[in-house]
């Protein structure tokens, strides 16, 4: 059985601006090889506003985390910024201090640059697939403007208008923000059911692909001008 050492928020609810649409991040931290411990577990650690929640909890070994912190890991930055210690008797967080600096928002860009590129063939072969290629594209976008805010912008940025925020520093993004909701609300919809955005279709994400597509390619050479 899980040896639980830690427990966080980290996300909207963790930074104070959560919405309906939000999810319950948690971020457990079990002993290493202990395996994972009963949900219900983590969630006594939750004050009781929150226990009643769904969470979608993260499960680390303390070692994973402690070489994620020490090799400057986007998401222990995430925690680190964003992140609300909960329950943490062995004051693992403490000691693990600030990560090292994230030195590959470059390296991270390009990987979703390379999931974009492949988008539009990949939906040529089965236009069906609309739905799940829009919310594809809500992932490839946010992820690569919370890499590059690490650079470009005043502070690291783990909002989910995190692209919005940056185009506001750097380059203005040509995708209105009702249709970058709607591929975040495809996203949500194959994660958690909710319903779907009417008419998404394989003309609607190819337009949105191209806008979308080389902006985050303009943001990929500004990393490189830095």
């Amino acid at each position: 059985m899980g040896v639980l050492l830690s427990v966080a928020l980290f996300g909207s609810v963790a930074r104070g601006d959560d919405d309906v649409l939000s999810d319950l991040d948690v971020l457990a931290i079990v002993e290493n090889n202990t395996g994972k411990v009963e949900p219900s577990t983590v969630l006594a650690h939750l004050p009781p506003s929150l226990r009643s929640g769904d969470p979608t909890i993260s499960w680390y070994g303390a070692e994973r985390f402690r070489q994620m912190s020490a090799a400057g890991d986007l998401f222990a930055w995430h925690v680190f910024l964003d992140g609300r210690p909960l329950y943490d008797p062995s004051s693992l967080f403490a000691a693990l201090g600030e990560p090292a600096l994230y030195e590959r928002a470059a390296d991270d860009v390009d990987a979703f640059l390379e999931i974009a590129t492949q988008l539009p063939a990949q939906l040529a072969g089965a236009a069906f697939n609309a739905v799940y290629e829009m919310g594809v594209l809500y992932v490839c976008l946010r992820n690569v403007a919370m890499s590059a805010s690490w650079h470009l912008a005043d502070r690291p940025d783990f909002t989910r208008l995190a692209p919005y925020r940056l185009a506001a520093q750097t380059l203005p993004l040509c995708v209105p923000e009702e249709e970058y909701r709607a591929s975040m609300l495809c996203r949500m919809a194959s994660q958690r059911g909710l319903g779907l955005p009417d008419e998404i279709t394989a003309d609607r994400v190819l337009r949105y692909h191209a806008a979308a597509f080389d902006w985050m390619v303009a943001v990929r050479a500004l990393l490189d001008r830095r």
